[in-house]
């Protein structure tokens, strides 16, 4: 038998069975929520009022005073 004959009576293979790739599921990347920094509420200081002093008033409260410690 040349190697040409043979060639015809070809065996036949049996076909492998293509195992099936599991497909991996991909993993969704969490989008980290990029968290906002709260701003802290800077307390406002209330300014206390400064009264302005009535000066016309001032010299009457300081003569009044000094009437009071004469009195005393």
């Amino acid at each position: 038998k040349n190697g040409k004959e043979k060639k015809t009576t070809k065996k036949k293979t049996k076909k492998k069975k293509k195992k099936k790739k599991k497909k991996r599921k991909k993993k969704k990347k969490k989008k980290k929520k990029k968290k906002k920094k709260k701003k802290k509420k800077k307390k406002k200081k209330k300014k206390k009022k400064k009264k302005k002093k009535d000066k016309r008033n001032n010299i009457n409260n300081n003569n009044k005073r000094d009437f009071k410690s004469g009195e005393d």
